[in-house]
Order: structure tokens, then C-alpha cells, then sequence
């Protein structure tokens, strides 16, 4: 997911990368505000399906770990830096 926007006069982007071995996909937040978020857990809310629960059960001692990678950039970049960060990513 890719947002960008300007900040004191400066035109950038946030792009947010959700790493394929996740237990779950991530859907995303964006708001006009400046909310940009990967939510793996509102799974009823953003299918419309209230039978689909996105909760997440963990025993005492158990762990969840999600991996993301965040990228800054020129809201321009050149063509083809999105699969070369996540070629480099996922090394």
C-alpha cells in the first residue's frame, strides 16, 4: 500500500510492504486525517461478513509475529521500485 502526500512543502510517500509468510494478509486503513495502517484482524468489517472473526487466540507464552517493511520515498519514484524492494525484502 502506497500514500503520500506533502509536508512543509515537500511532496513524499509512505509505501507499507506485508511479507507473504504472514499468518494473515493485511488489509489497510488509509483516512484523509493521516491514518495509514495494515489492520490482519478486521476481517468481519472490511468483507461485510460478521460470521468472520479476525480475532486471535495465544496460549500463555505463545508469540504472533507479523512482518512488515516501511519505504520513504519521492512521491515519484522511478518505475519498478516496488518489486525491488520487495525482491530485497524477501531475501
Amino acid at each position: 500500500m502506497d500514500y503520500s502526500g506533502e509536508i512543509d512543502g515537500e511532496k513524499r510517500g509512505i509505501a507499507i510492504f506485508d511479507h507473504p509468510e504472514n499468518s494473515r494478509r493485511a488489509r489497510w486503513h488509509v483516512r484523509a486525517y493521516g491514518l495509514f495502517a495494515a489492520n490482519p484482524f478486521g476481517l468481519s468489517t472490511f468483507t461485510g461478513d460478521k460470521s468472520q472473526n479476525g480475532s486471535v487466540t495465544l496460549e500463555p507464552g505463545g508469540t504472533l509475529r507479523f512482518r512488515y517493511r516501511v519505504v520513504i520515498h519521492p512521491v515519484s519514484p522511478k518505475i519498478g521500485w516496488a518489486r525491488q524492494v520487495v525482491e530485497q525484502y524477501l531475501k
